[in-house]
């Protein structure tokens, strides 16, 4: 059994069991596959013949989710969605350890990994979804309440642009290159962070979980081992100095221990 915990694409052989563990952030009631829609009940247990869901509270408050099943043919995608139109959660499955979808209009998720990933809370973060074929239409949504923030339409050109609204996306990129390449530059808004692609009926949530430690610039640490260098080199050149000082004859010939410098 493969055991996760907060990764939201699942690689094996098909046949092979998986096993997911994540947090959700809102309430879900429909889950939608590649086989159908399915209706999530108040108790958060629903079962197919592929997979077991399971949602539940921890003493946090906060929502778990533990899917269970077998990788498949019939299985590459899954997003929870809700009927308040909030954001959704994605998760898709590398059947034989590859993606195997490139159907014109979707999402290719190989571009987009790790799906959620955790970084230092000061760093920069360049997320990737790439739409198979040159379908230039598409949306883009970030936090919980799935807020429109760039979309284009059927012909390329920019229809909606609010990036401005939002400090913390810095930019918004796309290309057609044999397929539809979109490139969304961000640093930390929230403690947790969401931003969704949608083309269609197809969804794509990347999920950021901001670390509280801070990377360090590279240049930052050759400074500070250039630092302590020259400063173990003064402390020597200084000791020296003052070795000699204290060594120093007073009848004018020098010592036997001077000759070495």
């Amino acid at each position: 059994t493969r055991g996760f915990d907060r990764n939201h694409e699942v690689r094996g052989f098909i046949g092979d069991p998986f096993e997911i563990q994540t947090l959700l952030p809102v309430s879900y009631n429909k889950i939608v596959t590649d086989s159908g829609i399915y209706r999530i009940p108040a108790t958060g247990n629903y079962s197919t013949a592929l997979f077991q869901c399971q949602i539940s509270l921890d003493d946090s408050g906060r929502r778990i989710l533990k899917l269970r099943g077998i990788m498949s043919g019939r299985l590459t995608r899954l997003y929870f969605l809700s009927h308040l139109d909030l954001i959704p959660i994605t998760l898709f499955f590398f059947n034989d350890n590859k993606w195997s979808d490139t159907s014109y209009g979707t999402f290719d998720p190989t571009y987009s990994t790790p799906i959620a990933r955790k970084v230092p809370r000061n760093a920069t973060v360049v997320l990737q979804c790439l739409i198979n074929g040159w379908s230039p239409a598409f949306s883009l949504y970030t936090s919980i309440n799935k807020t429109l923030y760039f979309s284009t339409t059927r012909l390329g050109y920019t229809w909606e642009n609010k990036t401005a609204d939002f400090p913390h996306i810095r930019s918004v990129e796309h290309a057609y290159n044999g397929n539809r390449l979109i490139n969304i530059t961000v640093t930390k808004n929230e403690s947790i962070d969401y931003y969704t692609c949608n083309r269609d009926y197809y969804w794509l949530t990347h999920v950021i979980y901001w670390d509280e430690t801070e990377s360090v610039n590279l240049g930052m640490i050759a400074g500070i081992v250039v630092g302590i260098i020259c400063g173990v080199l003064l402390i020597i050149f200084c000791s020296l100095s003052i070795w000699r000082f204290i060594h120093k004859p007073t009848d004018g010939k020098p010592k036997d221990t001077e000759r070495f410098f």
